[in-house]
């Protein structure tokens, strides 16, 4: 088997997805056309997490400061306590498959119980916040940025 390589300058193209497609010519006969998606991104994404909320569960907003999209963006929620006891729902995690530039989403985490001091740290991409609250059965109450 022989491995080739290819270098391709992403700025003569549009931002977003391409598929790039190749097949191997031996002289006698045609290899099978293979391809692959890229996704192009030659301007810059500004990730920043706001808005924590409590209630039934913990949300916070990803809010998409640049000037370009952002693409599989992974993103994780993390519950830990401080003084107390947490029973289920400590972590949840997903992917934001486009925040477009300007846009936001909410995450959240709905299936947390316990009880006590619990410190909230949401990471999406890059940008990572905390935040600190108390934790009563499967409510969440005083939520305060770190």
């Amino acid at each position: 088997i022989t491995y080739w390589n290819h270098s391709l300058d992403t700025t003569i193209l549009s931002d977003g997805l391409h598929t790039i497609t190749a097949r191997c010519f031996d002289g006698e006969l045609y290899s099978n056309i293979t391809s692959v998606d890229v996704i192009v991104n030659n301007t810059s994404h500004e990730l920043l997490i706001s808005d924590f909320k409590g209630g039934l569960g913990i949300s916070a907003t990803v809010v998409n400061n640049g000037s370009a999209s952002a693409y599989n963006v992974s993103w994780s929620i993390d519950v830990g306590a401080d003084f107390g006891l947490i029973l289920s729902g400590s972590h949840t995690e997903d992917v934001i498959d486009t925040l477009e530039a300007g846009d936001s989403v909410t995450i959240k985490i709905s299936n947390l119980r316990g009880i006590g001091l619990i410190t909230i740290s949401v990471q999406a991409a890059d940008a990572e916040k905390q935040a600190t609250a108390f934790l009563l059965g499967p409510l969440v109450l005083r939520v305060i940025d770190v």
